[in-house]
């Protein structure tokens, strides 16, 4: 039974060809998984999917899933990157941090904390320790964000400035490189403050234009209808909203 037929100087698959081909793909498929299996100590399938924003899962989730993992030892985690617009029906996702406004289809939704954005410095921009009016901010570099392209739109508008120019300056596509941009002292940024405490303790950047603002946005759990029950869903959710409550506290401030 050919598997391959000559068509000039060319060898294509016979349908018998393709069909093996396929097979033995699936079978190269199962052999890899298995063997991940072996070395990791799990399987794939029985490990918790959590989906998080790259920015979130770097400067936020990672350095606490220590936590989750010492009070559920027997739960097997895997973060992947997802973004609002992720079809967590159609995906592995089992459990999901993201922003929004509860508007996702066939999930459950638990909202988590408001989020509270500022604009921020480094020191080698503005001296820490000085006091700024907000309209101030036109005498700076402005860094901005793509994935949030009225950012700088909301803040003026929630601090009450009469403000009729244009935002121009170098934009980045993840609040992560906006972050270190701003370290950098490449200009002023406005990010949630949630994902830069580390870095207002360390002094690297700081607030000279006075606390931060609600964004008019909240973060959710957020999870497939078909998944909201299970076991580990559940549990981590748990966590989730025991590891926020800080962050909930604050947005009353």
């Amino acid at each position: 039974m050919p598997l391959f037929d000559r068509v000039g100087p060319r060898l294509i698959l016979t349908e018998t060809g393709r069909a093996y081909a396929k097979e033995v793909s699936r079978v190269l498929d199962e052999l890899e998984s298995v063997s991940l299996d072996m070395v990791r100590g799990w399987k794939t399938d029985a490990a918790l999917m959590v989906g998080a924003m790259p920015t979130v899962a770097a400067r936020w989730l990672a350095p606490r899933l220590d936590r989750f993992s010492k009070r559920h030892p027997g739960t097997y985690l895997e973060v992947t990157p997802v973004t609002a617009d992720t079809d967590l029906e159609s995906s592995a996702v089992d459990i999901a941090i993201l922003r929004g406004k509860n508007e996702w289809s066939n999930a459950v939704a638990t909202p988590l904390f408001p989020e509270r954005v500022a604009v921020v410095a480094a020191p080698g921009l503005i001296p820490r320790g000085t006091e700024l009016a907000p309209e101030r901010f036109v005498d700076f570099p402005l860094l901005q964000s793509s994935a949030r392209p009225d950012g700088w739109l909301n803040w003026i508008a929630a601090k009450g400035v009469d403000f009729k120019g244009r935002i121009q300056g170098p934009r980045f596509g993840h609040v992560n490189m906006l972050a270190n941009a701003a370290i950098s002292g490449l200009g002023l940024a406005i990010v949630p403050t949630f994902l830069i405490e580390p870095d207002l303790e360390r002094g690297d950047l700081h607030l000279p234009f006075g606390p931060s603002v609600l964004s008019g946005e909240t973060y959710f759990a957020v999870s497939p209808e078909r998944k909201a029950q299970y076991k580990s869903v559940l549990a981590f959710r748990d966590w989730l909203h025991s590891e926020t409550k800080s962050l909930r506290q604050a947005a009353l401030d």
